[in-house]
């Protein structure tokens, strides 16, 4: 049953990002896993194995993607709102993190602190990458025009006390973020 409303949440989010009627959108790849996000020029896929999850974004080569969880499932980004942490500081614990890579291919797993003080839904403060320590990995294989990009993450990394992810994906296009779902109003995952 729980399953079942994880997925149901996820086709409602899917529904939210499918391209405008009109719009060309790219072919979903079932090879992948399962759809979680459809836009014109970008795809994202989850799927699982006996040890990890597996999230592939197919993208252009040059656009990268983050996967934010809200690990303690409160609906805000980290421990409290704005929250700033003094440079050189080391990296406090967190309940919320983010795996994530730069645009030149280098993974990065932050923690994240704090939301905007008047917007919980929005991201205000996260450690450098590599203040939270993961095993993690993060691949990028170049396909006929983009590429797909995974993050390969130890269940244990994630799995929270209920027994689901709550997670929010965000897209770099070059010139900006794009941010699909949020801490309130979660993409779900469960096994």
């Amino acid at each position: 049953m729980e399953r079942s409303v994880a997925w149901l949440l996820i086709a409602f989010f899917l529904s939210l990002a499918v391209p405008a009627q009109g719009a060309p959108a790219a072919r979903p790849r079932t090879d992948l896993g399962h759809l979680v996000l459809l836009t014109p020029k970008a795809q994202v896929y989850v799927r699982t194995d006996e040890l990890s999850v597996i999230f592939t974004a197919a993208l252009p080569t040059a656009w990268s993607y983050s996967i934010l969880v809200d690990g303690d499932q409160n609906g805000i980004w980290g421990v409290a709102r704005h929250v700033v942490i003094p440079p050189g500081t080391p990296s406090p614990p967190s309940p919320d993190f983010a795996y994530g890579a730069t645009v030149d291919g280098r993974f990065c797993s932050q923690f994240i602190y704090s939301a905007y003080p008047d917007e919980s839904d929005m991201l205000y403060e996260s450690s450098a990458c590599g203040g939270r320590k993961s095993a993690a990995t993060f691949d990028t294989a170049v396909t006929q025009g983009g590429a797909l990009k995974a993050f390969t993450i130890p269940k244990r990394e994630l799995r929270a006390s209920t027994g689901t992810v709550h997670f929010v994906i965000s897209i770099w296009d070059g010139s900006g973020q794009l941010v699909f779902g949020s801490p309130s109003v979660p993409f779900v995952i469960a096994w």
